[in-house]
């Protein structure tokens, strides 16, 4: 009887062991189908919402230019500043920064300007030649030419 018992334990040990893989085997392809399908759903949702954002930015950085480029275009057709360029690269020109001519155009300028770039929320303002020389700064630590 004895190996009978053993034989009818190791039939039944062969048995519980062929249906648990039986159960199991289906069980972990659905789990790995199951994971596989939503790792991509989640990624294409992060890749989706990802760009969303990137083209968010990408408005709010082109309404930023635009807006500065607004600025510049309304003070590019202003007479005070027209004329006040005109002189400022005449000094340019000659090289002729401590005269009272340049001293008194940046006297005349740096008020206006200064009001303006507190309105705007800027921190500085620039005016430079089309040659590429500075002007004029409202901040006086800045070097000019």
């Amino acid at each position: 009887m004895k190996t009978l018992q053993i034989g009818n334990r190791r039939i039944a040990a062969r048995l519980l062991g062929s249906f648990i893989l039986v159960a199991l085997i289906p069980l972990l392809i659905i789990i790995s189908l199951t994971y596989f399908i939503s790792e991509q759903a989640l990624r294409e949702a992060i890749t989706t919402r990802l760009g969303q954002i990137a083209d968010s930015k990408v408005n709010a950085i082109e309404a930023y230019a635009r807006e500065r480029k607004n600025d510049v275009a309304i003070l590019s057709v202003n007479p005070v500043i027209m004329r006040s360029i005109e002189d400022l690269l005449s000094a340019v020109e000659r090289q002729d920064f401590n005269t009272a001519g340049y001293r008194e155009v940046e006297q005349e300028l740096s008020p206006f300007l200064r009001d303006y770039i507190e309105r705007a929320g800027y921190d500085d303002m620039f005016l430079i030649s089309a040659d590429g020389y500075l002007l004029h700064s409202v901040n006086p630590l800045v070097e000019r030419a």
